[in-house]
């Protein structure tokens, strides 16, 4: 009982040494979290984020419907992929697993990209089939996709 009693009394006295260090380094840590969090930078540092990804979404999507096209007329196209090794045992996403994702969310899409704009006319049937139920759009994309 007298040990706690003990223990106690040097906690009130080592209590109001602690808070005092506290406060003596508050400015600090305030100056460097109003740095981190400056309003200004998060925003700016959000846009960018944003319009770098968007723009890479659709270099990638105009890639895939006028690649071909580009090197028909003697341009050079990115083929992309990882040139690198894969020995810290990181798996990759098989194309055809991206390919049925995007089946089951938009059929009509991913039929486009994989006819390219010669199919123009595949990806208006299953544009319309996938208007009128999903369904039906998604059996008739199935049929490009995975035939």
């Amino acid at each position: 009982m007298m040990d706690a009693i003990i223990s106690l009394g040097q906690l009130a006295i080592k209590l109001p040494v602690f808070i005092f260090n506290i406060m003596k380094i508050m400015p600090k840590l305030l100056n460097l979290f109003a740095i981190f969090t400056d309003p200004g930078k998060v925003i700016k540092d959000i846009f960018f984020g944003l319009f770098t990804g968007i723009y890479m979404v659709l270099e990638a999507t105009l890639d895939m419907i006028f690649g071909d096209m580009y090197r028909a007329m003697g341009g050079e196209v990115d083929e992309g992929g990882n040139a690198g090794s894969m020995d810290d045992g990181s798996k990759c996403i098989p194309p055809s697993m991206v390919k049925l994702i995007l089946l089951v969310l938009c059929p009509p899409l991913a039929v486009m990209l994989e006819v390219g704009l010669a199919g123009l006319l595949y990806v208006l049937i299953c544009c319309f089939l996938t208007y009128l139920f999903y369904f039906p759009g998604l059996i008739y994309g199935s049929l490009f996709v995975l035939c």
